[in-house]
């Protein structure tokens, strides 16, 4: 499978990722057993969703001795600074991990930045100061604000929901990424492998996408097949 660098980041990361929100209903056991059989189909990228602590611990344990193999993405919905802190905290506990490839803002209101009166924005870079991410993303569906985003520099990674049916204007964004040195994740695809397989062949015509696929064992068998 393609690798794809996730823009000013030294990532190089697959071509296509997995969403493991899914393995919340599957034993610690079954939680190693299906990671191993992704990363042995060439998979390095993982998107964590958003904060759950018996998620977050099947990855601990599913993870464990090949964590530096791994790129962890991590999303989050901080309300204050101390929100923020005591989430990565745990997080990172339960990883077993000292820290966060990225760190990914999910679905705000408005555009966290340096200076801004919540303090959120400062605590990330603290954070990565302090090595315990090293980068700062940010999801999101809203086509002005991912636009807007790419002129500030502020975040290196934006996720958003790209397919066949988007318009020139979302194309657009996805197209003027690599100028602005953004890394562009695709939205996890909630839909049939057979379906996802075929937004993956339209997405080829943009190099710098990396996809994700939801956790399960016929992405990863249709993975395999994937030069």
């Amino acid at each position: 499978m393609k690798s794809v660098r996730l823009g000013r980041t030294d990532l190089v990361c697959s071509r296509i990722g997995l969403e493991l929100s899914p393995i919340r209903k599957l034993s610690f056991a079954a939680s190693r057993d299906i990671i191993t059989q992704a990363v042995e189909a060439g998979v390095n990228f993982f998107d964590l969703g958003l904060p759950d602590r018996e998620t977050a611990k099947r990855i601990g344990y599913a993870i464990a001795g090949m964590r530096d193999k791994l790129v962890l993405a991590g999303s989050f919905v901080p309300d204050t600074v101390a929100s923020l802190e005591n989430d990565l905290k745990w997080m990172l506990r339960d990883l077993k991990t000292d820290h966060l490839d990225i760190l990914q803002i999910h679905d705000p209101d408005f555009v966290l930045r340096p200076g801004e009166a919540t303090g959120i924005f400062d605590a990330l870079l603290d954070a990565k100061k302090a090595g315990y991410i090293h980068h700062i993303g940010i999801t999101t569906g809203d086509a002005a604000m991912a636009m807007n985003l790419l002129e500030y520099g502020w975040y290196d990674t934006l996720q958003y929901p790209w397919n066949h049916e988007s318009d020139e204007a979302e194309l657009m964004i996805l197209s003027c990424c690599p100028e602005a040195e953004v890394g562009a994740i695709n939205v996890p695809f909630e839909i049939p492998v057979e379906e996802a397989a075929k937004e993956e062949v339209f997405l080829r015509n943009y190099e710098n996408d990396l996809m994700l696929w939801m956790l399960d064992e016929k992405a990863i068998e249709h993975i395999r097949t994937l030069e």
